[in-house]
């Protein structure tokens, strides 16, 4: 048994091989029941100056060999917006996680299962996407329909996933997917409950946990303290390896996003080899608003606050030897301050683009093997 997303088998030139249920004779062969969505593009590609194919070729193969229907030609489907499904309303325009929408949508189902009013099958043949399935919409439930019009309207509860501003798609096994082109927006709105920890280094770097609801998926970028933007601390595992990935999550279990704050301090020039940077033009702490970016419309609301300090920022005041051969692997002793101790803090080292692996430390010294 193999599981398909139907929502991915949507394209041109695409190809499936189906299992008979039963054996055919020499004019028909029967399939299993295929969500009409897999025989059509969604949204059939218009020639500049021309109007959408009505009709789009399917090929049929049976071992291989090409069928053919009505002995010339190949079998042929029938683009007919009758039978396409279109949202005619989604309400309301902007949602948080658990809220319900509330949507009406035009030929999602046949005529005739509306005309004989029996429960519609919406839990098993409808689904919901907001930004290609960023945020999903589960739990169906239908309020009213209209056999005149076609029209079914019906909730979903917002599900949790990315802030933002998402086009609505609805996809029905029986006659396919809405589409994205001309679909509706929704806002979907983050709260975030804690930020954690409340502070670190003025470096930057520090693995900042927020907690909440709208943030799952969201890109670190979209998250800023002191206005600058946050990045993502998936990098690490390719500098350091799967133990500072491992480390992130571990630290802050349950977290909807985890992201490394920016630096506070200005790009350091390059000085000569034993010469210091001077920190004491830079305030102990400073204090500094989180800002999730998505949705647009509430961008500029503080989420938190989180302090930089220069008690918490590691101090290098001398590495050992200065210089080594870049065709040897060596050892760097590492002098200053603010290291922290052996089991404390996962610390990385990196010279440029090659990573040091800490062999020992403490809180003023630490030993690095350099590859």
């Amino acid at each position: 048994t193999v599981a398909l997303d139907s929502s991915a088998l949507v394209a041109p030139g695409l190809e499936l091989s189906l299992r008979t249920l039963q054996a055919g004779d020499q004019d028909a062969a029967f399939l299993q029941r295929l969500p009409g969505d897999w025989f059509r593009l969604p949204d059939p590609a218009t020639p500049q100056g021309g109007s959408a194919p009505d009709h789009l070729a399917v090929t049929v193969r049976s071992v291989g060999v090409p069928a053919a229907a009505s002995r010339i030609t190949g079998a042929r489907l029938r683009v007919d917006a009758s039978l396409t499904p279109s949202i005619v309303a989604a309400r309301p325009a902007a949602v948080s996680v658990g809220e319900e929408l509330e949507l009406t949508v035009a030929n999602l189902f046949p005529l005739q299962l509306l005309l004989n009013g029996t429960e519609l099958p919406l839990a098993q043949e409808v689904r919901v996407d907001l930004g290609e399935g960023a945020v999903p919409c589960a739990n169906l439930t239908a309020v009213s329909s209209d056999a005149g019009t076609g029209h079914v309207t019906f909730n979903c509860t917002l599900g949790d996933g990315a802030a933002g501003v998402h086009l609505l798609r609805v996809v029905s096994a029986a006659r396919g997917s809405t589409g994205l082109d001309g679909a509706p927006e929704v806002e979907v709105r983050a709260e975030v409950d804690s930020i954690s920890p409340a502070g670190g280094s003025a470096a930057g770097g520090s693995a900042v946990a927020l907690y909440g609801l709208g943030l799952r998926g969201l890109r670190c970028d979209q998250v800023t303290v002191g206005g600058l933007a946050c990045a993502d601390p998936a990098p690490l595992a390719l500098d350091f390896g799967p133990a500072a990935s491992a480390h992130l999550s571990a630290a802050e279990p349950g977290a909807a996003l985890v992201c490394l704050v920016p630096s506070l301090l200005p790009d350091l020039p390059d000085t000569p080899p034993g010469e210091l940077v001077s920190l004491v033009s830079q305030p102990a702490t400073t204090l500094s608003d989180v800002r999730v970016l998505q949705p647009p419309s509430t961008a500029a609301v503080s989420r938190g606050t989180f302090t930089y300090a220069l008690a918490d920022t590691a101090v290098v005041e001398s590495v050992e030897p200065q210089q080594v051969s870049a065709g040897l692997s060596s050892t760097v002793v590492l002098r200053g301050s603010g290291f922290g101790s052996e089991g404390a803090d996962l610390l990385l080292v990196r010279f440029a683009q090659r990573a040091c692996e800490v062999r020992a430390r403490n809180d003023s010294t630490v030993v690095c093997w350099l590859p």
